[in-house]
């Protein structure tokens, strides 16, 4: 059985980090002191990338007490596919209650019919029992129509004017999303520089 997915019990509201070996090491208690209650770690990357710090963040927020899940950042033009990203990410992560494919960068230069069966492909692969997609709010207005709706949104959409806790803005809420990234530039102490905060919606 995989772990328990403790992020799915969190309440509406609860602070997050998501983070890769570009935050440095990480001082999870710290972290955790802050009212963070959740992480979200990159395992993988393409087919052959796994991320330098995935086990030590994973062990860390854990400890910690924090509930995490794992991310994979797909590369479509440097691999061989979906089905072997998805192969590549299950070796590293095993098998996961709720797996999470982070959409962007050079992902987003095929059409989007390709965008979408591409996803699809590699949701089907993993077979988790949650499934949950990383995207900008202005891809997601190109991919929603083509992505199953079983599939959980985490939608970035960044708002300088927002703080912990305030009401989502509305065209957050429309999406019906499960989780908002409302700021690439956040601050937490035990994080050196700065690191992505979410909120559970």
């Amino acid at each position: 059985m995989p772990p328990t997915d403790r992020v799915r019990y969190l309440d509406t509201g609860a602070q997050g980090v998501d983070v890769s070996h570009h935050q440095g090491d990480i001082c999870w208690e710290t972290v955790a002191s802050e009212s963070i209650a959740f992480a979200i770690v990159k395992a993988t990357q393409g087919d052959k990338f796994r991320d330098t710090l995935w086990e030590k963040n994973v062990r860390g927020a854990m400890a910690s007490g924090l509930a995490f899940r794992s991310y994979h950042y797909a590369d479509p033009f440097r691999s061989s596919g979906p089905v072997s990203e998805a192969d590549h990410y299950l070796s590293v992560v095993g098998q996961v209650e709720t797996a999470v494919l982070d959409w962007e960068g050079a992902a987003l230069k095929l059409g989007v019919d390709e965008q979408a069966d591409w996803i699809g492909r590699w949701m089907t692969e993993v077979d988790a029992d949650g499934l949950m997609l990383y995207c900008s709010l202005n891809t997601w207005g190109d991919l929603h129509p083509h992505v199953s709706g079983s599939t959980e949104l985490w939608v970035a959409w960044w708002d300088s004017s927002y703080w912990p806790h305030k009401p989502p803005p509305h065209r957050i809420v429309d999406t019906g999303a499960k989780m908002w990234q409302w700021t690439s530039r956040g601050t937490v102490k035990g994080i050196s520089g700065p690191v992505d905060l979410n909120q559970v919606l």
